[in-house]
């Protein structure tokens, strides 16, 4: 099985969705990366509790880190509990990056 050091998955919001969430979650816990980014084109704020509970579960394996949401998207994140060292602005820089299908 090839492993990652750092992998960026694009993640689409509808995967946060519903019924679907914890599939897409076990399906994240899966990859074998040391380093894991969550970026993100769009993101409703409603879904952000679900964003800092994956950020959470996730980070117990590997280091994880969020990008692509809203100045006041990230404000809220921290306020949830997730660490501000792991929420960045824009979109993360070169590396390889990964979207996960149905």
């Amino acid at each position: 099985m090839t492993s990652f050091g750092l992998l960026v998955v694009d993640v689409p919001e509808d995967r946060f969705r519903g019924r679907e969430a914890p599939d897409y979650l076990q399906e994240l816990d899966s990859i074998p990366a040391r380093e894991l980014v969550l970026e993100f084109r769009r993101m409703e704020d409603e879904l952000l509790p679900r964003v800092a509970a994956f950020v959470k579960y996730l980070g117990v394996k590997r280091s994880v880190h969020v990008c692509g949401l809203a100045a006041n998207q990230i404000d809220r994140l921290q306020l949830m509990g997730v660490d501000g060292a792991l929420l960045l602005p824009g979109r993360w820089p070169g590396a390889q990056r990964a979207t996960l299908h149905r």
